[in-house]
C-alpha cells in the first residue's frame, strides 16, 4: 500500500482510517482491538476500533471488519507525525501500516 501523506491544523480534529482489505485473503478479516501509536509524541490519538459497516476510503468501498478508525487532534505547526496502526486478524496475521500526517499552522 502507498503510504498516503495527510495534514491538518493545529486544532483540527480528524478521523483516519486505515485499509486493510488489500493485505487480506477472501475470508480472512479484522479480529481483536487493534492500536495506532503516534511518534513523535504530541497529538492525541482516540481508541483505534475496526470498521463495524461499509465505508469508503479513497474511494473504495471496504467492507465490516477490514479497516481501523483512529481520531488524531492537535500537535504542533510545522510537525510530521507517523501514527503506526497495527491489527491482527482471523487467520492470525499481525498486520502494520505507518500512516503520516502533517500538521500545518
Amino acid at each position: 500500500m502507498a503510504t498516503q501523506i495527510q495534514s491538518k491544523t493545529e486544532g483540527e480534529t480528524l478521523v483516519a482510517a486505515v485499509n486493510f482489505s488489500d493485505r487480506l485473503t477472501d475470508g480472512d478479516t479484522l479480529t481483536g482491538t487493534p492500536t495506532a501509536v503516534v511518534s513523535p509524541s504530541g497529538p492525541t490519538l482516540g481508541a483505534a476500533a475496526k470498521n463495524a459497516t461499509t465505508l469508503t476510503i479513497l474511494l473504495d468501498s471496504v467492507a465490516a471488519n477490514l479497516a481501523v478508525l483512529y481520531t488524531i487532534a492537535g500537535g504542533a505547526a510545522g510537525v510530521t507525525y507517523t501514527v503506526t496502526v497495527t491489527a491482527t486478524t482471523t487467520s492470525g496475521q499481525t498486520l502494520v501500516e505507518r500512516c503520516v500526517v502533517k500538521v500545518d499552522a
